[in-house]
Protein backbone atom coordinates (compact mmCIF):
# COMPACT_ATOMS: atom_id res chain seq x y z
CA UNK A 1 0.00 0.00 0.00
CA UNK A 2 3.06 2.04 0.59
CA UNK A 3 4.43 1.43 -2.43
CA UNK A 4 1.14 2.48 -4.22
CA UNK A 5 1.25 5.72 -2.34
CA UNK A 6 4.74 6.50 -3.35
CA UNK A 7 3.80 5.82 -7.34
CA UNK A 8 1.14 7.93 -7.53
CA UNK A 9 3.05 10.96 -6.03
CA UNK A 10 5.86 9.86 -8.11
CA UNK A 11 3.92 10.11 -11.08
CA UNK A 12 2.62 13.47 -10.29
CA UNK A 13 5.50 14.88 -9.61
CA UNK A 14 6.98 13.96 -13.12
CA UNK A 15 3.86 15.26 -14.93
CA UNK A 16 4.24 18.46 -12.97
CA UNK A 17 7.86 19.01 -14.00
CA UNK A 18 6.66 18.20 -17.21
CA UNK A 19 3.96 20.89 -17.34
CA UNK A 20 7.06 23.56 -15.54
CA UNK A 21 8.55 24.73 -18.55
CA UNK A 22 5.64 25.55 -20.53
CA UNK A 23 4.30 27.38 -17.86
CA UNK A 24 7.42 29.92 -16.87
CA UNK A 25 7.86 29.90 -21.02
CA UNK A 26 4.57 31.23 -21.36
CA UNK A 27 4.50 34.24 -18.13
CA UNK A 28 7.73 34.90 -19.99
CA UNK A 29 5.76 35.16 -23.67
CA UNK A 30 2.80 37.29 -21.29
CA UNK A 31 5.37 39.78 -20.13
CA UNK A 32 7.16 39.98 -23.55
CA UNK A 33 3.67 40.91 -25.16
CA UNK A 34 2.98 43.48 -22.09
CA UNK A 35 6.34 45.30 -22.81
CA UNK A 36 5.83 45.02 -26.46
CA UNK A 37 2.39 46.26 -26.14
CA UNK A 38 3.85 49.03 -24.04
CA UNK A 39 6.12 50.16 -26.06
CA UNK A 40 4.00 49.92 -29.39
CA UNK A 41 1.69 52.25 -27.34
CA UNK A 42 3.99 55.10 -26.17
CA UNK A 43 4.62 54.95 -29.55
CA UNK A 44 0.93 55.49 -31.09
CA UNK A 45 0.68 58.40 -28.47
CA UNK A 46 3.80 59.96 -29.26
CA UNK A 47 3.00 59.63 -32.96
CA UNK A 48 -0.46 61.07 -32.13
CA UNK A 49 0.80 64.19 -30.33
CA UNK A 50 3.12 64.72 -33.06
CA UNK A 51 0.28 64.68 -35.90
CA UNK A 52 -1.62 66.43 -33.98
CA UNK A 53 -4.46 64.13 -33.83
CA UNK A 54 -6.49 66.41 -31.96
CA UNK A 55 -7.09 68.71 -34.91
CA UNK A 56 -8.88 66.65 -36.62
CA UNK A 57 -11.14 66.27 -33.80
CA UNK A 58 -11.37 70.61 -34.29
CA UNK A 59 -12.47 70.27 -37.73
CA UNK A 60 -15.52 68.05 -37.42
CA UNK A 61 -18.97 69.05 -36.38
CA UNK A 62 -18.35 67.95 -32.70
CA UNK A 63 -15.04 70.27 -32.57
CA UNK A 64 -16.60 72.88 -30.05
CA UNK A 65 -17.96 70.02 -27.52
CA UNK A 66 -14.45 68.28 -27.89
CA UNK A 67 -12.27 71.47 -26.82
CA UNK A 68 -14.80 72.52 -24.05
CA UNK A 69 -14.29 68.47 -22.81
CA UNK A 70 -10.59 68.69 -23.71
CA UNK A 71 -10.82 65.13 -25.12
CA UNK A 72 -7.14 65.34 -26.68
CA UNK A 73 -5.67 63.54 -24.31
CA UNK A 74 -7.80 61.01 -24.12
CA UNK A 75 -8.21 60.47 -27.89
CA UNK A 76 -4.52 60.22 -27.67
CA UNK A 77 -4.39 57.39 -24.82
CA UNK A 78 -7.54 55.68 -26.45
CA UNK A 79 -4.96 55.36 -29.26
CA UNK A 80 -2.81 54.20 -27.46
CA UNK A 81 -5.00 51.90 -25.65
CA UNK A 82 -6.24 50.45 -28.86
CA UNK A 83 -2.97 49.59 -30.31
CA UNK A 84 -1.53 47.79 -26.92
CA UNK A 85 -4.84 45.55 -26.60
CA UNK A 86 -3.89 44.17 -29.86
CA UNK A 87 0.02 43.69 -29.77
CA UNK A 88 -0.95 42.39 -26.86
CA UNK A 89 -3.91 40.10 -27.49
CA UNK A 90 -2.20 39.08 -30.88
CA UNK A 91 1.48 37.97 -29.10
CA UNK A 92 -0.78 36.07 -26.47
CA UNK A 93 -2.67 34.24 -28.87
CA UNK A 94 0.28 33.09 -30.87
CA UNK A 95 1.88 31.76 -27.74
CA UNK A 96 -0.67 29.95 -26.75
CA UNK A 97 -1.03 28.31 -30.28
CA UNK A 98 2.90 27.89 -30.09
CA UNK A 99 2.25 26.08 -26.83
CA UNK A 100 -0.26 23.88 -27.76
CA UNK A 101 2.26 21.83 -30.24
Amino acid sequence: MNSQIQDQFISFTDSLLAYLPNLVGGIILIIIGWIVGWIIKKLLVQFSVILRIDRLLGKSRFGADFSKADVRYSLYGLIGNIGFIVVFFDISRQCLFGLET
